[in-house]
């Protein structure tokens, strides 16, 4: 079973242990149900595979984090091991499966949004989850969780403590390991670059029916992104070598929206375009328990 469905079938089956504990699952699988999915593999591959960037300051190396869509949620599994320099490292969390919830909320015109991330980590033992909140500015630069821009490398963050999903036990609470974001984080910086084209599947009816009367939910389609126009340019500006990736990524503003399912644009014209202005959805709500802000130890 892919991620997304594991995690949306599986909640009601674990009683809740308190009252706000079963709001907010209630509220994030009501959330996965209605994001858009993206499998990003080949994004985590690419990054952790033929780049030797293991590290990504927030508000310099993702030119774009602005959200392509108000809800989606994207998942890949960590390869076996990585590049570092000129040669390969193991992946300590190899084979891990992770899922990450963005759920975007305008704050007006020119103050950006603020984006709730669902992080989960599927292990052998265990599914563990925590929430971190991001300000991202109107031109997609991440900012630290009072909006400000930081001054150095450290950067602050609303996070919750860890929990086990989806009891919502309370594991620890841990500084923020900003690794497992780096592939989401760069694929929506990808969302934005006019030569990579999201790829859409649908599910077929069969299948969708049969999930529905299993579990009555079925994602209508599966979404990828089709990287390889950028992969060549990236190699083609020295993306490989060390510190290239971000001197290589030369990012087109602008968004996908999609009006395929529905009633369409309009009301009546239906397709994807490529649209250089911000997706707003400010019918969305979306409330998640968190801790104040932590001032995170690690290079964001």
């Amino acid at each position: 079973m892919d991620l997304l469905s594991k995690l949306v079938t599986e909640a009601p089956a674990s009683p809740h242990t308190t009252a706000p504990a079963a709001i907010q699952r209630e509220a994030v699988v009501r959330d996965l149900k209605a994001a858009i999915p993206i499998r990003i593999q080949n994004v985590a591959d690419y990054l952790f595979l033929e780049t030797d960037q293991e590290y990504f300051e927030l508000n310099q190396d993702f030119p774009n984090l602005a959200p392509p869509w108000p809800v989606f949620f994207m998942s890949y599994k960590m390869p076996s091991r990585f590049r570092s320099g000129n040669e390969w490292k193991p992946n300590a969390g190899a084979g891990t499966e992770c899922g990450v919830l963005f759920a975007a909320d305008e704050l007006g015109p020119t103050n950006g949004w603020s984006v709730r991330s669902i992080f989960w980590c599927v292990g052998a033992r265990m599914t563990v989850v925590r929430s971190v909140i991001w300000r991202i500015s109107p031109a997609g630069e991440c900012l630290s969780a009072d909006g400000t821009r930081p001054s150095n490398e450290r950067m602050l963050y609303n996070m919750s403590p860890i929990f086990r999903w989806p009891t919502g036990e309370k594991i620890m609470q841990a500084p923020m390991e900003l690794q497992p974001f780096f592939a989401p984080l760069l694929a929506v910086s990808f969302c934005h670059c006019k030569n990579v084209d999201l790829l859409h599947e649908l599910v077929p009816p069969k299948v969708k029916a049969k999930r529905e009367r299993a579990h009555g939910w079925s994602p209508e389609a599966w979404h990828a992104l089709k990287i390889e126009p950028m992969r060549k340019q990236l190699r083609g500006a020295g993306a490989g070598e060390r510190g290239g990736l971000k001197r290589a990524l030369h990012i087109c503003r602008g968004h996908f929206k999609d009006y395929r399912d529905g009633r369409g644009l309009f009301g009546k014209v239906h397709g994807m375009w490529w649209w250089d202005s911000r997706l707003t959805d400010s019918s969305h709500r979306h409330h998640y328990e968190m801790d104040k802000p932590h001032d995170s130890p690690e290079r964001g």
